[in-house]
Order: structure tokens, then C-alpha cells, then sequence
């Protein structure tokens, strides 16, 4: 019981301090996040002024920590920085091309279940409609991102915000439409392999007679099967 004890507050222990900010961490997490937002106006001018708004920001979180004595707290306080560069709004426009690729990819693959023999009219209806539904969740992503500076909002978090969030759920419905057409295809498939097989019936090995699927014994010779 007590090794037992021993092992849960060890594992508590490494799962807490492997959650834990530390000074070195954030340092290399504010580095990172500074190319990619580097990049980011590189890729999309227009967003240029919103993006130095936000790592301006940061800064000034970022540089106070320098006074914070406690290693602690200092880490803390630069996660709260980082945080500022990487999550939300911000976080939602450096992910939209990578979102935007996997729903491309997810779209080829529900495009390729439409060809299957056994889906019925309706699913073929479906499936068409998960497409124009991918297509138009990307069409609004790659608009928001490919917008001019002239044509951007003071805050342009709610229709960034917006169109992830529209890729991130088609992306999800189209998914587990893709599992359920596996499914229901792949018992589709064994059900017919198994009729199939019962139509063969069994062939005696001893005089070659074919007999009934559930047969025991040949209805010819009387062997075994």
C-alpha cells in the first residue's frame, strides 16, 4: 500500500512539474513564438498592425517579469506573454493555413466513400453535401486570411475567430461522417462475403459433392466436413 502511495504521488509530482512553467521554458517559447508571428506578416501583410498590437502587448508583460526576483513567479508571469501570442485570436490566424490543409486533405477523403457501391441515394446526397460544406468553410478561411489592409477591421478577432472555428467543426463532422460510412461499408461487405460463401456451400474433400453451408456431414459419401 505505502509503494503504491509512493508511485501516485510520484507520478503527481512529474505530471505537476512537467505542467509547471520554468524561465528556460517560456524564454524558448517567447523566441519561437516571435519567428512564427515573424512569418505570419511576412505571409499576410494586411494583419502587419495587429499583430505588433499584440506582441507589443506581451512585451510589456514579458519585460516586467525581469523585476520578479522568484523563479517562480517570473515564469508565470512570461506564460501570461506567451499566452498572448499564442492562444486565442492570435493563435486561431498563425493555425488557419494548417487547418485549412487538413480540411483539404479530410475533403479528398470523403469525396473518394462516394464511389462505394453501397451507399444509398442518400448518402451520396450527404456526402456531396459534407464537400460544399469543406469548400465553403475554406473559401471563408482563405478570404479572412488573403484580406487587404484596407478591407480589415479595427478588430478583426470575430471573423478570424469565426472562420477557424467553421474549419474546425466541418473538419469534425466530416470526420466522423468518414468513420460511420467505414463502418456501415465494412459490415455491408462481410454480410455479402458471408452470403456469398453460404451460396458456395461446402465441397467435400473426400468426393468433391457440394453441400449445403450448414451441413455437418456429406449428403453423398457421409464424411465428415
Amino acid at each position: 500500500m505505502k509503494k503504491l502511495t509512493f508511485i501516485i504521488i510520484a507520478i503527481f509530482t512529474f505530471v505537476f512539474n512537467s505542467c509547471s512553467p520554468s524561465v528556460e521554458g517560456e524564454t524558448k517559447n517567447w523566441d519561437r513564438n516571435l519567428n512564427q508571428l515573424l512569418k505570419l506578416k511576412t505571409d499576410f501583410p494586411a494583419y502587419e498592425d495587429f499583430i505588433n498590437e499584440k506582441i507589443s502587448d506581451a512585451e510589456t508583460i514579458y519585460k516586467s517579469a525581469d523585476n520578479i526576483s522568484d523563479e517562480d513567479k517570473k515564469a508565470k508571469e512570461m506564460r501570461k506573454a506567451n499566452n498572448i501570442l499564442s492562444s486565442g485570436c492570435i493563435g486561431d490566424l498563425k493555425n488557419m493555413s494548417s487547418k485549412i490543409d487538413d480540411l483539404n486533405k479530410k475533403k479528398r477523403e470523403i469525396e473518394k466513400t462516394i464511389k462505394n457501391k453501397n451507399n444509398s441515394k442518400n448518402d451520396v446526397v450527404y456526402i456531396m453535401t459534407l464537400v460544399e460544406n469543406c469548400k465553403n468553410a475554406i473559401k471563408k478561411a482563405e478570404k479572412v486570411l488573403n484580406k487587404k489592409t484596407s478591407d480589415l477591421d479595427t478588430n478583426p478577432c470575430k471573423k478570424i475567430e469565426r472562420a477557424f472555428k467553421g474549419l474546425q467543426t466541418t473538419y469534425t463532422e466530416t470526420d466522423n461522417a468518414i468513420s460511420d460510412f467505414k463502418k456501415a461499408h465494412k459490415e455491408i461487405d462481410e454480410k455479402e462475403k458471408k452470403k456469398e460463401e453460404a451460396a458456395k456451400g461446402l465441397k467435400c474433400e473426400y468426393c468433391g459433392t457440394k453441400n449445403k453451408s450448414t451441413a455437418v456431414k456429406c449428403k453423398s459419401c457421409g464424411a465428415n466436413l
